[in-house]
């Protein structure tokens, strides 16, 4: 079973993240990878790893289709 408050949880860390690098309060360069690639987080590696294993269920695909646009809106913001 996909655990979704663990997803949900870590998108809403990284998005933190993102805003306080943004603000300046954490001193990191976003990079094209560190943002746009929807695999590259956490939650990207946990999908195409463990969570890969349930990939025919509903709820992965539309997960994932909220991640990919999660990262893609993240991108174009830059």
């Amino acid at each position: 079973m996909i655990d979704f408050d663990i997803a949900k949880t870590w998108h809403k860390l990284f998005a933190e993240h993102l805003e306080l690098i943004a603000h300046g309060a954490i001193e990191e360069e976003l990079t094209e990878a560190s943002v746009c690639d929807d695999r590259a987080c956490k939650l990207g590696k946990w999908l195409d790893g463990p969570a890969h294993a349930m990939s025919n269920l509903p709820s992965y695909t539309e997960l994932r289709r909220h991640h990919r646009h999660f990262h893609q809106s993240a991108c174009d913001r830059r």
